[in-house]
């Protein structure tokens, strides 16, 4: 019809981007995740560090196709968006340009938004949001609320796939809530004093905004692809680090002050991050890939 561009998502649309690109639009390809060859080299670290923690993951046979097929979509596209620095990195480093790959973070609206919280006078409170398991970093959760138990309280909030055994284990460390509607997640928010989210993989976890948004200091991950900022709005810990996760729980629970101010940087960073200002990153993003694209040559790709 009329289309002068077309976005997409990786892993779900080689076809499409050729056909556009043939009828001679501009194409967008989000990768969504890190590449998938990434995304599966880091679950399986983590299968064989926790062997009892899920249920195997039954062989993806169609993995290195599924990676090869992403490999070409940024190909086929004159502009790859990625949610973070951490995906946008892997991308490079899987073989996609640097010079056509860009970040454009993500955002939430402003129903997250919390006053600030008054003290209340017992120990941290450490909220975690997602679904539980491997990729999230679920087990180093776990470890640090093992070894702070009795001076802070730990609650996950969102569905468990894990085995009995693991489950029961978590159970003993942590509150664990399982899944709940998103009308009744605020009430998660308000409840904690600080965010926690040691990922494995992601895009760019929403959660993380969600957090920041709400008004708590986030210890996190580079992996999680958040937009937090390392000693203003939160921690940035090594992946699977959790001596590292607990001294920046102990840091906050020792210093009001510190996490008073993080507190307000947080909700003044997702105040730069709300839909709105989302829209206008994107925005921007599409006009490049416009300009992008009347600087390649046609394709030659059939309809």
């Amino acid at each position: 019809g009329d289309a002068a561009g077309l976005y997409a998502f990786s892993g779900e649309s080689l076809d499409v981007l050729k056909a556009a690109r043939a009828a001679g639009l501009w194409t967008v390809v989000e990768q969504i995740i890190a590449p998938r060859g990434i995304v599966e080299r880091l679950i399986a670290e983590e299968e064989a560090r926790f062997p009892d923690w899920q249920a195997p993951a039954a062989a993806n046979r169609l993995a290195a196709q599924f990676a090869a097929q992403e490999i070409a979509e940024w190909g086929a596209a004159d502009l790859v968006i990625c949610g973070s620095a951490f995906v946008r990195d892997a991308v490079i480093a899987t073989g996609g340009d640097a010079a056509r790959t860009i970040v454009v973070p993500y955002g939430v609206d402003q129903r997250y938004a919390l006053p600030p919280r008054p003290p209340h006078g017992g120990p941290l409170r450490v909220l975690t949001v997602g679904g539980i398991g491997l990729r999230k970093g679920s087990p180093y959760v776990r470890e640090a609320a093992r070894q702070l138990k009795g001076r802070m309280t730990f609650r996950m909030v969102g569905p468990c796939p894990l085995t009995p055994a693991a489950r029961q284990a978590l159970a003993r460390d942590v509150e664990l809530v399982g899944a709940v509607p998103r009308s009744e997640i605020q009430r998660h928010y308000a409840w904690a004093d600080v965010f926690l989210l040691p990922s494995i993989c992601e895009g760019s976890a929403t959660a993380t905004y969600e957090a920041l948004a709400a008004g708590l200091p986030v210890v996190t991950t580079p992996n999680a692809g958040s937009v937090v900022r390392d000693g203003r709005d939160g921690s940035i810990v090594p992946i699977r680090d959790v001596d590292a996760i607990v001294a920046a729980l102990l840091n906050l629970a020792g210093n009001p002050r510190l996490r008073h101010e993080m507190a307000r940087e947080a909700g003044m960073r997702a105040a730069e991050h709300d839909l709105a200002q989302y829209g206008e990153r994107l925005r921007s993003a599409l006009v490049q890939a416009r300009a992008l694209h009347a600087g390649r040559p046609a394709s030659r790709e059939p309809p």
